[in-house]
């Protein structure tokens, strides 16, 4: 498994060119995402892997998406696998993209421009990665 912590620079292998052309900024943020993500769950950190394409990386919890991170310019858009109504944001900073997409669980988008809003995003992320790790194992996800 790659370390989170390993710098992303434009000298990197193949599998990072999905952030050539990107900001200082956006690499960055790329990086502290990657690392938070790790971090989530001990226990659990080894079944995730990031898959790259040319323009993003999903990362997946035993092969299964659960975020896409986009660089887009000055800013890094997240796409959270979650159906419409299992995202609790009480913030509102995600956007439901649901009915835009061709994946079978819903999409919500994300702008993140700073450490800041990556911040505000990890909740949302954990969420998409909760009920990833719940279908992985094949519990049902609680409904309040």
């Amino acid at each position: 498994m790659p370390d989170p912590s390993a710098p992303m620079s434009p000298s990197a292998p193949a599998e990072q060119d999905w952030l050539a052309g990107a900001s200082p900024r956006v690499r960055a943020m790329c990086v502290d995402l990657r690392a938070r993500l790790f971090a989530f769950n001990p226990g659990v950190s080894a079944r995730i892997s990031p898959r790259h394409n040319q323009r993003c990386c999903s990362f997946l919890l035993d092969c299964r998406s659960f975020v896409h991170a986009v660089p887009l310019g000055a800013r890094l858009r997240l796409l959270l696998i979650l159906r419409r109504g299992d995202l609790e944001d009480s913030d509102g900073i995600a956007r439901c993209t649901a009915g835009r997409t061709s994946h079978g669980r819903s999409e919500w988008q994300i702008d993140v421009f700073d450490g800041r809003d990556l911040e505000r995003a990890m909740p949302l992320i954990r969420q998409a990665f909760e009920a990833t790790m719940a279908l992985a194992v094949g519990l049902p996800k609680d409904k309040d």
